[in-house]
């Protein structure tokens, strides 16, 4: 009796060993740096403790503060990295509407986007509640539905293909 499937077939050439690859010239060429990145949180939690903590000298009452070096040592990012951050500092503490560290802390808070629209909004969790309080089950595509219509209802100059 013959097999069922007939057996699988290899697709184009076949791979090469290591042995008999060819060595680019971009292979050659050594890694200047690990490419890091570090969120805001990160940043901002270095510089803080580059700013606040300090070290008590052996003298009662006397203190110094932490150098680069041991912040690059304590939370392992290259010294180099913590003296950029350094002098971007007023960068980093931006606290703008569209800076880094506002956007991080919308996330970590559960804000992650404006309300475009407060009016409807408002309805539709109105709505919302009334549903629930009749005991009836609230699903998405309840949301969007109801959304539709009270964008055309409240909205009624503003063109529906925008929401």
């Amino acid at each position: 009796m013959p097999p069922i499937r007939s057996p699988k077939r290899q697709l184009g050439p076949k791979a090469k060993s290591i042995s008999e690859r060819i060595l680019l010239p971009d292979q050659l060429k050594p890694i200047q740096y690990p490419q890091r990145t570090y969120i805001q949180f990160q940043k901002l939690g270095v510089l803080t403790f580059l700013e606040h903590h300090q070290i008590p000298l052996a003298r009662r009452g006397e203190y110094r503060a932490r150098t680069q070096q041991e912040a690059s040592n304590l939370y392992k990012i290259p010294q180099i990295t913590i003296s950029d951050w350094i002098r971007q500092r007023g960068q980093i503490e931006g606290r703008g509407r569209n800076s880094a560290v506002k956007r991080v802390e919308e996330v970590r808070m559960g804000y992650t986007k404006r309300v475009l629209w407060p009016e409807l909004e408002d309805r539709l969790y109105s709505n919302f509640i009334e549903w629930r309080k009749g005991g009836r089950t609230v699903r998405q595509g309840w949301f969007q539905i109801q959304s539709q219509f009270q964008f055309r209802a409240i909205y009624p100059d503003v063109n529906p293909a925008i929401f």
